[in-house]
């Protein structure tokens, strides 16, 4: 099968292409914006591209979109510490300057909610909980009952 490949490895091409034309040679900055920087942070900010001087895969210009609201202030103050964790993280002098743009920050993505297990049958349910009667720590009680709703509703569908 020489000519498969994997689905992963064709992604990654993808994404490293779609983020190049963004400045983004480091697209760790832009998926892992959060790890990086912090929550706190990265609520008010968000990499927006990463500008190379010409020739140069070092000492690049981050712009990064703020919130109004005064966060831009606060984040001028922490660029020393915003650029250390970058640089830090990717393991090389990748980012020397920041240049902060106050505007709204894009929509956060969607994540696709959970899909819930059917209800549990009348017998179904008098069989986990005969099987928690013996469970007297409340919060471990409630933990294994929704686990237990999950199991036996899948199982009825499958």
């Amino acid at each position: 099968m020489a000519g498969t490949h994997a689905l992963s490895a064709a992604a990654a091409r993808a994404a490293r292409v779609a983020y190049a034309r963004k400045g983004f040679g480091a697209a760790e900055i832009l998926t892992r914006w959060a790890a990086i920087v912090g929550p706190t942070i990265a609520a008010h900010a968000v990499p927006e591209r990463l500008v190379f001087p010409p020739g140069g895969r070092t000492d690049g210009l981050l712009h990064v979109t703020v919130a109004p609201g005064g966060f831009a202030t606060e984040l001028q103050h922490l660029e020393p510490l915003v650029l250390e964790r970058i640089n830090g993280f990717l393991g090389y002098r990748a980012v020397t300057r920041l240049r902060l743009h106050q505007r709204p920050l894009p929509p956060a993505p969607r994540r696709p909610g959970r899909p819930t297990a059917p209800p549990l049958s009348p017998a179904e349910r008098q069989r986990l909980d005969s099987a928690l009667s013996g469970t007297r720590d409340t919060g471990l009680r409630a933990a294994l009952d929704a686990l237990g709703r999950e199991i036996l509703g899948r199982q009825g569908k499958g």
